[in-house]
């Protein structure tokens, strides 16, 4: 599969399936054991990038503390309106605030939610994770780094996907967090799990130094740098 493409831009060279250097932005908990067989592995720090820079809505810039982001992300078969009800209701009661991006979702599909509920289809991370207290996700690539970057305890409610309950074990195995099987995300279970991450700050801990561990790493830049050396 690899070599027409090795063809069209490397002509006269042998098509090989991995390089002389390999970026690994994966922190290190999360890593498979597989990555001590590759040569030429060079740490990188994961920068998350979320499109050009907006304007945030106006109730953010006060938004009460402490507060809970939840988000099942894009896709249809996992972000639904009936999951996304069940996880805001059983959240709601613990904080002061709970952000929630519907997704594909129009925000009405929520009907009526509590006052303390702020609901929108998208909001970038960047804007909003240095002003929350949780996460609550599906257990997606994306608000897992924004989590550990910003040393926030992450409720992982993974949807059926093999990557989110892979990284909902990890991240419950590196103690930064707490993963629920789909069979006990109920009310009762999703609210108790929150509850012990908002209360225990060793799970706030736990998750500052993952990403302490990424923030020490050669940026893309310096590692660009590095490879024109």
């Amino acid at each position: 599969m690899l070599g027409p493409v090795w063809s069209e831009h490397l002509p006269g060279r042998p098509a090989r399936t991995a390089g002389e250097v390999y970026l690994d932005a994966c922190p290190a908990p999360f890593q498979s054991d597989e990555i001590a067989e590759i040569e030429g592995v060079i740490p990188v720090r994961p920068v998350p990038f979320d499109g050009p820079p907006v304007d945030g809505p106006v109730w953010l810039a006060d938004l009460p503390r402490p507060a809970a982001y939840v988000t099942l992300g894009t896709v249809p078969v996992f972000s639904t309106p009936e999951r996304l009800r069940l996880i805001v209701g059983a959240v709601a009661p613990l904080v002061a605030a709970v952000v929630v991006t519907t997704g594909p979702n129009p925000v009405a599909a929520l009907g009526r939610v509590a006052a303390n509920i702020r609901a929108t289809n998208y909001l970038p991370q960047s804007l909003l994770l240095d002003r929350v207290d949780l996460v609550v996700s599906q257990g997606g690539a994306g608000g897992t780094l924004g989590a550990l970057l910003h040393g926030l305890p992450h409720l992982v409610l993974p949807q059926g996907g093999q990557s989110q309950i892979s990284l909902g074990r990890s991240i419950q195995q590196a103690s930064a967090g707490i993963s629920l099987d789909v069979a006990a995300q109920d009310t009762e279970s999703i609210r108790a799990a929150a509850a012990a991450l908002l209360q225990d700050p060793a799970y706030k801990s736990a998750a500052t130094r993952i990403g302490l561990e990424l923030q020490v790493r050669p940026s893309p830049a310096e590692v660009v740098a590095m490879l024109e050396g």
